[in-house]
């Protein structure tokens, strides 16, 4: 390709950080930057999505500063729930929470399963349960909170609170919500489910 602009540079970073090549994601961005080009929002949420999924804390940590800093992008929704996840996927949950808390808008229900997640993972129940409450407040009827915090309680053993959460999402007729897909194209709109 001869003519390289934003789109294009974003594509690639985003292709490299979605299948695993967090450090060509990170490098190529930065010879998007030593080729004059200004990042957009979409740029750093594939960066900051590389750093994540590599673990790469400190680099995020810069990223996130620098948009705004040195680009004048204001940190949206999306660029929070990467950092969030960055830091819930390396363990750092007290520290995930505290950004959460500095945030300077409410947290969304996105927010709250990313840490939800990362809490599952790191088989912290205190906050966990502290996660699914603040989703609950936002949507009383998100069956993707029952069962993540579902699947807390079984990866530590508590058999009777996976039982009182099922028998809640019954009472409550909640199902597990299928995965899904879409793609815009020329304003015609294709939808895949999965379950």
């Amino acid at each position: 390709m001869e003519d390289w602009n934003v789109i294009s540079w974003t594509s690639m970073i985003t292709g490299f950080a979605k299948h695993g090549y967090a450090a060509r994601a990170v490098g190529l961005f930065d010879q998007m930057l030593e080729a004059g080009l200004k990042p957009n929002e979409i740029t750093y949420i594939a960066v900051l999505s590389a750093c994540s999924h590599a673990g790469l804390i400190s680099e995020g940590w810069k990223h996130f500063k620098e948009m705004h800093q040195q680009h004048g992008i204001v940190p949206r929704m999306e660029h929070y729930a990467c950092m969030v996840d960055l830091l819930g996927r390396s363990g750092s949950l007290v520290e995930a929470i505290e950004f959460i808390n500095s945030m300077p808008f409410e947290a969304d229900a996105l927010i709250w399963r990313t840490f939800l997640g990362a809490c599952r993972v790191h088989c912290d129940v205190e906050l966990g349960k502290h996660a699914t409450k603040m989703i609950m407040k936002q949507n009383p009827h998100d069956s993707a909170a029952y069962s993540l915090l579902s699947n807390l309680y079984a990866s530590t053993g508590q058999l009777e609170e996976v039982a009182n959460i099922r028998k809640q999402m019954k009472e409550k007729a909640l199902v597990k919500e299928a995965g899904s897909s879409w793609i815009e194209v020329d304003g015609t709109c294709s939808c895949n489910d999965y379950w």
